[in-house]
């Protein structure tokens, strides 16, 4: 695998960390948030794309059949609770947004992103790439995709707060009832 194949693969496994990076950066803000969901969706990436590539098809066709399930419920439960909270004005009216980049939320979130990074690590070794730099190039561009998807949405949550929230929030949502669906579709 040349290195324009391997960030292009980069590139398209981030597609998920862009469009969830620019929902929670419409609701959480600031440099340390900013740095705590960006590096972790680059790392989860980077680490379930050589776990992909070390454990090969044993762990992929034990969790292949309801990947998808848990992919649906961590964004059916974080969008939901990110617009129901827009809806009411619970965040403009304490003044604290709730921390998307904390805790459970932010490992859900970046395990949620990092699935197909799994699916796509399997067949890593096949390329002849080293495994390594190919996990690190998947984790650095994540990375990088999702500070440019945060910085648009900072832009945008600094504009349009309460309905961004809500759009964003329904955006998870959507996310998770696709993947759900794509998987359901395709048995």
């Amino acid at each position: 695998m040349e290195m324009i194949q391997l960030l292009l693969l980069a590139m398209a496994l981030a597609a998920d960390a862009f469009s969830v990076s620019a929902i929670v950066g419409l609701q959480c803000r600031g440099f340390r948030r900013a740095f705590r969901i960006t590096f972790h969706f680059g790392l989860f990436q980077a680490l379930f794309a050589f776990l992909g590539a070390i454990a090969g098809t044993l762990i992929l066709s034990r969790i292949e059949s309801w990947d998808h399930w848990i992919v649906f419920f961590l964004l059916l439960a974080i969008g939901g609770r990110m617009a129901y909270n827009g809806i009411r004005g619970e965040n403009q009216s304490k003044n604290i947004p709730n921390d998307l980049s904390r805790g459970m939320t932010m490992i859900g979130l970046s395990i949620a992103v990092s699935v197909d990074a799994l699916a796509a690590g399997i067949g890593l070794p096949a390329f002849g790439i080293n495994i390594g730099i190919a996990a690190v190039v998947i984790g650095i561009v994540t990375t990088a995709i999702s500070i440019f998807a945060w910085n648009i949405a900072a832009w945008v949550s600094n504009r349009w707060r309460a309905t961004a929230e809500i759009i964003g929030g329904l955006m998870l949502v959507a996310i998770g009832v696709r993947t759900l669906l794509q998987h359901l579709l395709a048995a």
